[in-house]
């Protein structure tokens, strides 16, 4: 089943992002697929958007690109990372 950001009409005629049905983070590291734009907490800490880089088969590893200074990070399973997976095409802010 794809994940799907639902859209509304806002009162001044602009379309906005309906927070409420948001993607809720992933807990399956193993449903993650190479790819994938997703957005990456770390504990309290907001690290960005990147892509799916590449995973371990179970997902106790995966690496995430981000592209910059640091373009490529690996988060272990033990790691508190959340991972909430994006609408193809979606763009994040930092």
């Amino acid at each position: 089943m794809p994940n799907k950001v639902a859209r509304t009409e806002a009162d001044n005629g602009k379309t906005s992002v309906d927070t409420e049905k948001m993607t809720r983070p992933t807990t399956r590291r193993a449903g993650l697929i190479t790819g994938q734009a997703v957005h990456v907490r770390l504990g309290r800490s907001d690290l960005g958007v990147g892509r799916v880089d590449d995973r371990t088969e179970d997902g106790a590893i995966v690496w995430i690109f981000f592209g910059g200074a640091t373009p490529r990070r690996m988060f272990m399973a033990d790691d508190p990372a959340e991972f909430t997976v994006l609408e193809p095409g979606a763009r994040g802010r930092r």
